[in-house]
C-alpha cells in the first residue's frame, strides 16, 4: 500500500497598488517588500506562512486570510 504524506506551506497577502499586506499575521503593522532574486524570482519578504497537513487546515487558513482581508478593507474605507 502506498501512502502519500505532504505538508503545504500556505500564505495569504493582499496587494493594494504597490503595497503588500500580510493577511495571516495581524501583528504586522507595516507593508511588506516585494523582492526579486535569480533563484526565487519575485517573492514577498517576511511573509508569514502556515504549515497545513490536511485539507481542513488549508480551508481554515484561507478563511482566516479572507476574514482579515475583509476587516482590513472596512478599516481602510472608514479611516
Amino acid at each position: 500500500m502506498f501512502v502519500c504524506m505532504f505538508v503545504l506551506l500556505v500564505c495569504c497577502f493582499s496587494r493594494v497598488a504597490v503595497q503588500v499586506i500580510d493577511l495571516l499575521n495581524s501583528n504586522q503593522r507595516t507593508y511588506l517588500a516585494v523582492r526579486w532574486s535569480r533563484h526565487k524570482g519575485f517573492y514577498v519578504e517576511n511573509l508569514f506562512h502556515v504549515e497545513c497537513e490536511s485539507i481542513e487546515d488549508l480551508f481554515a487558513v484561507l478563511e482566516e486570510g479572507k476574514l482579515f482581508s475583509l476587516e482590513r478593507r472596512i478599516m481602510l474605507r472608514f479611516s
